[in-house]
């Protein structure tokens, strides 16, 4: 059964792009699109996609707002955040409001396919190259402390939570980075309690 996808952005040109790379992979159907936040909230209630595509800068109703309100009224449906920026602070907001990917604009292409599949199936997915500052940020905090995080390491560790599963996204690229940073089954295990204890 193909994975049906909402499309939420305020520029025409963008939505019909996507559209396009998307019908075009297969296994994956468009059903519907909306050009502001407000338009979002009200389309994932009457559609139910498995998946919204959210951009974050929109007018009226932004992004993170819009991405709140549907998962408070449609948890099961999954968000995957589109966005031209890569501040770490902010992506840890979105991962704290329930996103479930956060993919950059100027990767739409083969990797929305893939991060679109991958929250599909309930992983998580982030960009590579927010992964990777991701990580190196939440293990400096761990360096300095020894006995739990802060709140920001905890949003942090979040963050580092949804790389792992960048790896079945078939992110096999980050295989070797990930084992480099995360040295061992207890630190990988201790990042996974620290999330699971916050959700």
């Amino acid at each position: 059964m193909p994975n049906r996808v909402l499309l939420a952005d305020d520029h025409a040109s963008m939505r019909d792009g996507m559209r396009l790379v998307l019908e075009s992979a297969g296994g994956i159907t468009v059903a519907g699109a909306a050009a502001d936040g407000r338009e979002a909230i009200r389309e994932a209630a009457r559609l139910a996609p498995d998946v919204v595509v959210m951009d974050i800068a929109m007018p009226g109703l932004g992004g993170l707002e819009a991405t709140m309100e549907i998962k408070k009224g449609n948890p099961e449906i999954k968000i995957l955040v589109l966005s031209q920026y890569d501040d770490k602070e902010y992506v840890s907001r979105l991962i704290k409001a329930g996103v479930s990917g956060y993919i950059l604009k100027h990767a739409v292409g083969t990797d929305l396919i893939t991060a679109i599949r991958a929250v599909a199936r309930g992983e998580s997915y982030l960009y590579p190259a927010i992964a990777a500052t991701l990580i190196d940020d939440y293990l400096k905090v761990r360096r300095r402390r020894s006995l739990g995080l802060s709140k920001r390491g905890k949003l942090i560790g979040q963050a580092v939570v949804a790389v792992v599963f960048v790896l079945l996204a078939e992110r096999a690229d980050l295989v070797g980075e990930l084992r480099n940073k995360l040295v061992s089954n207890r630190e990988r295990e201790f990042v996974l309690a620290r999330f699971r204890e916050d959700r």
